[in-house]
């Protein structure tokens, strides 16, 4: 008699938001390589926005359910819980199968970007987004797949949404300790990107003002510069305008700086797996 066990993606809500910062971060940076960072439409903002979750929501979820299709699943149905929707495939599928209606939604991200370079204004915004949003929410279906890969490939899958139903092998569970350490990993990175940093930048912006001479060496050079111990650069900047100059500030963080950030999240992601390999012992 073959085993049926279950797995709640809620259960490891932590891993999935900890494996979408790095996601987010990453998606980001491919977006900075490529000239795509910023947005035309800064008139109304809030607009792609909305345009893009709507899109994304629609389309993400019907890759699901359009790739089970054609795989073979019958009885499918999409609902709304309480961190987003989602596709449920009722008809059990084998785990390859169920693999690949998983991952499929991944694909719509770089479409959605090479659209968005043929386009412009509030459609390549929404599109710039959507790609995003799309690639950052595909984390759950990610985590979900790094359990199922642990089982046979005979293994029966039943897609409930909110949680995945195993027949025939279960997943191995000593995974999940590594799973959960996404959680304490992927916050130490937000916390460093949103709140250290700003920190830093005001911080070297502030001792740039606060320099020696700063004044006479803007007007000398037309520009200054502050390094705050190798992770993040000052810069001012005189500029002109129709009243005159003015002094620009900004400031950036250097490559050093994105080192540590990263190195900070890999010593919480492994004294949160620490923890979590202790909880388990007691537990037996």
């Amino acid at each position: 008699m073959s085993a049926e066990c279950r797995i709640n993606v809620l259960e490891y809500l932590g891993a999935v938001l900890g494996l979408s910062v790095f996601m987010g971060v990453g998606w980001l940076y491919l977006l900075s390589l490529t000239g795509m960072s910023s947005l035309q439409s800064i008139n109304y903002p809030f607009v792609p926005l909305v345009l893009a979750v709507v899109l994304t929501v629609v389309v993400h979820e019907g890759t699901h359910a359009v790739i089970a299709k054609i795989l073979g699943a019958k009885k499918i149905k999409a609902g709304i819980f309480k961190y987003g929707a989602y596709v449920a495939v009722e008809d059990p599928l084998p785990r390859d199968k169920w693999v690949i209606v998983a991952l499929a939604p991944l694909i719509i991200s770089p479409i959605t970007l090479l659209l968005a370079y043929l386009s412009g204004g509030i459609f390549r915004d929404t599109l710039i987004q959507a790609s995003i949003i799309n690639f950052v929410g595909s984390s759950g279906d990610i985590v979900l797949v790094l359990f199922s890969l642990t089982t046979s490939r005979d293994t029966l899958i039943r897609d409930e949404g909110a949680a995945i139903v195993y027949r025939g092998k279960c997943p191995d569970m000593s995974r999940a300790r590594k799973i959960r350490a996404l959680a304490p990993a992927g916050l130490a990175l937000f916390l460093m990107l949103t709140i250290v940093l700003p920190i830093l930048m005001f911080a070297a912006q502030f001792s740039l003002q606060r320099a020696d001479r700063a004044k006479e060496i803007l007007q000398d050079k037309g520009t200054m510069t502050v390094d705050l111990f190798g992770l993040v650069e000052a810069r001012a900047s005189l500029v002109d305008t129709p009243s005159g100059k003015v002094i620009s500030y900004t400031a950036e963080p250097k490559p050093l700086y994105f080192a540590l950030a990263l190195l900070v999240s890999l010593i919480a992601g492994y004294i949160g797996w620490l923890a979590e390999k202790r909880r388990v012992r007691e537990q037996k």
